[in-house]
């Protein structure tokens, strides 16, 4: 792409449009899903919005396929789509092709006259159109592959302004379905074409390289001068929200990576996104895995906030609203009609960090079903690692476990409880056991209990073989990885490998303040590696400031490096 050229718009003021663009690194993410949805909900605001919907993703089409039955199959057989205007571009402009007004208005013209022709109407009652990406016939893949874009920048970039003014004048909404990878295609539909940018993405590793897509957009924005605004909105998808611990896990993953590239992107001196991550996380629900189905199309109530429809009206309120996602308003409360939903509404809550309205609606949940194991067992491990609360922490503790005693989270987090606040091992120990009979592949109990065979009972063979086990049922779970590499570190002297899983967990979770700081120590003790230490200590204390752990060795760092005064400030 060219850094040196912008968009430029015209100063006409029915340019209202806005240019959202959908881009996921992998397939299988829920992308022209969520388009899809969010579609609809755009273009049913009030007085009703027109929505243009965009299959760019030439290589694997298939937004048409959520909307079967309301279009026309005799349109979706002869109409063309986006490679043929691309083609008639090439065709009818010159080389040389500038944004003057004369080139501008020819260029319109024809772009005016394509969409005409080619649009497909859907037969609902919402005015949502669609392009497709290409006219299905035998010739269509070879299209797609002879097309070169680069040329297409090159000799006709200009093109993408007057595109832009089509669309912003004649639609309320215009949501592009981009391709997934890094490819010149998906530079187009990310970093040229829109002023919002919604990065799909699955709690993996692959998942986040959406922040790749993010770095080359918003760069490219910045080179090329080109003042319209692009706000990234992320959005995970697919979380399978009974699994509470993996969870929770990859929320404190994602969360901090994307608060610190839009840190630095957008020049922000604090990003905080836990709340807005709180709000449009996608549940996995298991009606939507076969076929291709739209949520909000049929009946559905957004007081619901557990159900897919309210999710993505979280996402459209907050694009339509303009809000910025560091900037995203409050969690509202829900009815407090079902147990459950209260239940798992007040995790949400807590994960936000509003800790006091978590505590109401985990009381809302317990008053409104008293026996429920899980809502006791949540309860308990918020009084325990939240408030404090020690007293309150192992009531609730002992009442889940009263009424199941062969519960295995709540058996583990017990076991916890009584190692860290109690001191009682032998009973911890009890409780770990007894666990791990009841769930033997659960990563997080086989890691927990080999931190304490190593910590407590000094019984690092045993330790060593729980860990062993853990990170082969979950070899990508970031804290077993840092809990391991120090088990290397200090009871194996073996710091090579010891380094490996440092950074292995570190590449999973590089903003995870302990890891960092353990690392840090290996780097500086052993390693003499002074510079990356520090580095990796400035870092950990960006994140955690008041680590105790990380100051302290922060300090003595300086000190032993001729920096007495600063270690002194520490």
């Amino acid at each position: 792409m060219k850094s040196e050229r912008n968009i430029k718009q015209g100063t006409d003021s029915n340019l209202i449009g806005k240019i959202v663009t959908f881009y996921s690194f992998k397939g299988g993410s829920g992308r022209s899903m969520s388009l899809a949805n969010l579609a609809v909900l755009f273009s049913k605001q009030s007085g009703g919005k027109k929505v243009l919907m965009i299959d760019w993703d030439l290589e694997a089409p298939g937004l048409h396929e959520f909307f079967k039955g309301k279009i026309n199959e005799t349109d979706l057989r002869e109409k063309q789509g986006v490679i043929e205007l691309f083609e008639l571009a090439k065709q009818k402009l010159p080389d040389n092709f500038s944004d003057d007004l004369v080139s501008r208005k020819k260029a319109i013209s024809l772009i005016e006259k394509y969409f005409d022709k080619n649009l497909i109407r859907l037969q609902t009652s919402e005015h949502l159109e669609l392009l497709q990406a290409g006219k299905p016939d035998p010739e269509y893949a070879a299209s797609v592959q002879k097309f070169d874009w680069r040329d297409f920048f090159d000799t006709r970039y200009d093109f993408f302004s007057a595109l832009v003014e089509f669309f912003k004048s004649r639609w309320d909404y215009i949501l592009i379905d981009s391709r997934t990878g890094l490819t010149d295609t998906g530079g187009i539909c990310t970093a040229i074409l829109p002023e919002a940018l919604v990065t799909v993405f699955t709690p993996t590793r692959q998942g986040l390289k959406v922040t790749e897509m993010i770095e080359r957009a918003l760069s490219f924005r910045k080179g090329a001068g080109d003042m319209r605004p692009l706000v990234v909105y992320p959005l995970v998808s697919r979380v399978d929200a009974s699994e509470e611990d993996r969870n929770r896990e990859w929320k404190e993953i994602y969360t901090p990576l994307f608060q610190d590239q839009f840190k630095r992107l957008y020049g922000l001196p604090k990003c905080d996104l836990k709340r807005y991550f709180g709000k449009v996380e996608i549940h996995y629900v298991r009606k939507y895995a076969y076929g291709e189905q739209v949520s909000v199309l049929e009946p559905y109530d957004l007081k619901n906030r557990f159900e897919l429809p309210a999710r993505y009206n979280e996402l459209a309120q907050i694009i339509i609203g303009n809000y910025l996602p560091w900037e995203a308003p409050d969690l509202p409360d829900i009815p407090m009609t079902d147990a459950n939903r209260v239940g798992y509404y007040a995790i949400e809550l807590k994960n936000n960090g509003e800790f006091k309205r978590a505590e109401t609606y985990y009381q809302k949940a317990i008053e409104m079903n008293p026996n429920h194991i899980h809502h006791l067992g949540n309860y308990a491990l918020f009084l325990h690692e939240t408030k404090k609360d020690y007293a309150g922490a192992e009531e609730y503790y002992r009442k889940s476990l009263e009424l199941d005693p062969s519960d295995a989270t709540n058996l583990a987090n017990y076991a916890n409880f009584l190692k860290e606040i109690k001191k009682d091992y032998k009973i911890a120990e009890e409780y770990y056991r007894k666990a791990l009979k009841k769930a033997p592949d659960h990563a997080n109990i086989l890691g927990n209990y080999a931190l304490f065979l190593k910590e407590i009972k000094k019984d690092y063979i045993t330790a060593e073989k729980y860990y062993r086990e853990a990170l082969a049922m979950a070899p990508n779970h970031a804290n077993i990885l840092g809990n391991y590499a120090l088990f290397l570190e200090e009871i194996k002297k073996d710091y090579i490998t010891a380094e490996e899983y440092y950074r292995k967990a570190l590449e999973i979770a590089p903003n995870h303040a302990i890891i960092l700081g353990n690392y840090a120590s290996l780097l500086y003790g052993i390693k003499k590696d002074y510079a990356g230490a520090e580095e990796c200590y400035r870092k950990a204390l960006e994140i955690a400031p008041n680590e105790a752990n990380n100051l302290s060795n922060y300090a003595q760092l300086l000190f032993w490096t001729g920096r007495s005064k600063e270690a002194e400030e520490k």
